[in-house]
């Protein structure tokens, strides 16, 4: 098994993390307890493929990418202000669709900052396994695409089960979203040597902040268009040039195939 994974470390990564939470997704009717752990499905996928890998030094690695020093303050601010700021452009395509929304942000409420935060156990595997090993292989803005596609289509379940806030709503408009959002994770990842607290205060912040009284339809279709602009914004500027070859972080990756 060892050998397997050594030899296809994304792959094993991809089917360890949807097999530990695609089951207990559907636990949702039994216990809410469920669900949330499966939360840390991609943290249970990066630490059997980082510990195969690296063994415990890989593992320390993992760790220590979670040290905050001066050079990451200002991201990490990036990474809080930015998914408020862009409900902005929101808004502003609520407005020009001919709906009167006022510009307000969704409670927050504490139940809501502790989930956010659950998050953790997604970075590890999403920013601190999985685009690293993309990186060693292709450019970027590649990178950050094919990340976005695992990420999204691991969420998939939570859009035909009942009982999950996803259920009924687009998934193309959320596929768009998240591969916008996870080519601006690569852009932060990048900018701060890949520290994995900027990676979860970013996708904390992605879902604590939300406009309140905007039918949900058109908010995932609104945030796809504006995290796509956004996206758009940061490619253009250089933040991701889509010729560019990744710097991956964390350990060294031996050579593999997917």
């Amino acid at each position: 098994m060892r050998e397997l994974i050594r030899r296809f470390p994304f792959t094993a990564f991809v089917l360890i993390a949807f097999g530990s939470t695609w089951p207990l997704a559907v636990g949702m009717r039994f216990s809410l307890l469920l669900p949330l752990l499966g939360l840390f499905g991609p943290l249970v996928g990066a630490v059997a493929v980082v510990e195969a890998l690296h063994g415990r030094e890989g593992l320390n690695g993992l760790r220590r990418r979670f040290a905050v020093r001066g050079r990451h303050v200002k991201w990490l601010a990036v990474a809080l202000g930015l998914p408020p700021v862009l409900l902005i452009p929101v808004w502003l395509l609520e407005q020009y669709a001919g709906f009167t929304t006022p510009l307000a942000l969704g409670p927050i409420t504490g139940m809501s900052v502790a989930l956010a935060f659950l998050v953790v156990g997604e970075e590890v595997g999403w920013r601190g396994f999985a685009l690293p090993q993309l990186l060693e292989r292709w450019p970027a803005l590649w990178s950050g695409i094919g990340v976005g596609v695992v990420w999204a289509l691991w969420h998939l379940p939570n859009f035909f089960l009942p009982g999950y806030p996803h259920q009924g709503l687009p998934f193309a408009a959320f596929l768009a979203l998240v591969v916008s959002y996870s080519i601006l994770f690569t852009w932060l990842h990048r900018r701060t040597e890949g520290n994995l607290s900027v990676a979860v205060v970013f996708h904390a912040a992605l879902n604590l902040f939300s406009l309140a009284e905007v039918d949900p339809v058109r908010q995932y279709w609104w945030k796809a268009f504006a995290y796509g602009l956004a996206a758009l914004l940061v490619t253009m500027a250089g933040g991701l040039r889509r010729g560019e070859r990744g710097r991956p972080q964390g350990p060294p990756l031996p050579e593999s195939r997917f």
